[in-house]
């Protein structure tokens, strides 16, 4: 599997999935354009990583739900490549929070903007250099809290990550007539991220009793489906949803 040459943006790549995938996607051979907003220091390490591996990258500092800011964005890689052949969506903020009856106007606001608003912007923004070239790969990072009622997550992070897969499958019905694929990957439990990484070995070993494969995930898991999504053997997918979840769900 091959992305010699290519051109990608991870947003949030600083940590987490968004810094595997981002690794991963320079493994394969992508020359990668790493997005934050706040960890500066951190997406520079990433840079670091990639730079070494061979890869042709840099970092960004952008907040991408605001539209301005993902205007700089998308213009700073088109400026340095002239083209942007891979976008994945995966920056965001966590379920964890109030109790639905705790929740407030703004609580709500915040969630969506951040998770959904933010793909959306991201993805009007690239989407026209995609369609003129005639070539794309989206990837959208949503969560099985937007798939399964049976995972414990906040009403408002359910709906912002099950607007992300709607919004998926609309996306890749609108632009498959341009060689555009549009997908979504669908993480279960990801231990190594700063959302779990601190959780309660008790709290753990709980959610691992759920899951067929008998451990939980790791960043590296989503990655590789990430690289293949982006990649031109997933050419004939297109619109779907990736569980990766070790059968947590199933």
């Amino acid at each position: 599997m091959t992305l010699k040459n290519k051109i990608a943006l991870v947003t949030g790549a600083s940590s987490g999935i968004g810094r595997a995938a981002a690794l991963r996607l320079g493994m394969a051979g992508a020359n990668i354009c790493v997005n934050s907003w706040q960890d500066k220091e951190e997406a520079e390490h990433v840079v670091e990583r990639l730079r070494e591996n061979g890869c042709d990258s840099f970092q960004v500092q952008a907040d991408v739900s605001n539209e301005d800011h993902v205007g700089t964005l998308i213009d700073a890689v088109l400026k340095r490549w002239g083209r942007i052949d891979i976008l994945v969506n995966n920056a965001g903020i966590s379920g964890a929070g109030p109790s639905f009856f705790e929740l407030t106007g703004e609580d709500w606001d915040r969630m969506l903007t951040v998770n959904l608003k933010s793909v959306f912007l991201c993805c009007k923004a690239a989407l026209p250099p995609m369609t003129e070239a005639g070539y794309g790969r989206i990837v959208n990072l949503s969560s099985t809290g937007g798939t399964s009622s049976i995972v414990t997550c906040n009403a408002h992070y359910a709906a912002a990550k099950g607007g992300i897969i709607a919004f998926t499958r609309r996306l890749a019905r609108d632009f498959g007539q341009h060689n555009i694929t549009v997908n979504c990957v669908a993480p279960g439990l990801i231990l190594d991220t700063g959302f779990n990484m601190n959780m309660p070995e008790d709290k753990v070993e709980r959610y691992v009793k759920q899951i067929p494969k008998s451990r939980p995930g790791y960043t590296r898991d989503v990655a590789g489906i990430i690289t293949f999504l982006a990649s031109d053997e997933a050419d004939f997918i297109t619109g779907q949803v990736i569980v990766v979840d070790g059968g947590a769900t199933c």
